[in-house]
């Protein structure tokens, strides 16, 4: 899987995340590659994973939900053990201050009260 992005610091230290939590038996892709300038942006490749264990969508679903997330937590390096990972992307921006429970992303604007890319327009 090749996935290709604006530049951005944060990337490379998003994929060194993901080795080190593949390494560590998440399960999560495996990076083939770090991140590699291409055509003015960034490009990464994973290994691709064409199924996997899907976690429950009811009963029990909220612990299992949480338990990966700790599993998650547990294994990932900590903050002071990676390059930066500032800027966070709008999507992700939980702590904003602008107004709003969150920010739109960058990348969409509202339209007759939904959300649609800019390119779509």
């Amino acid at each position: 899987m090749v996935k290709v992005r604006p530049d951005s610091p944060r990337i490379a230290a998003c994929v060194d995340v993901q080795r080190r939590l593949f390494q560590a038996g998440y399960p999560c892709p495996r990076p083939l590659t770090g991140a590699t300038p291409f055509s003015g942006a960034v490009a990464t490749a994973e290994a691709y994973v064409p199924s996997g264990a899907l976690l429950p969508t009811a009963d029990h679903a909220a612990l299992a939900f949480a338990e990966a997330f700790a599993r998650l937590i547990r294994l990932a390096p900590r903050l002071a053990e990676v390059s930066t990972l500032d800027s966070a992307p709008s999507w992700v921006a939980w702590n904003h201050d602008g107004d709003g429970l969150w920010p739109c992303p960058a990348r969409h604007r509202p339209v007759d009260g939904a959300t649609r890319r800019r390119d779509d327009a």
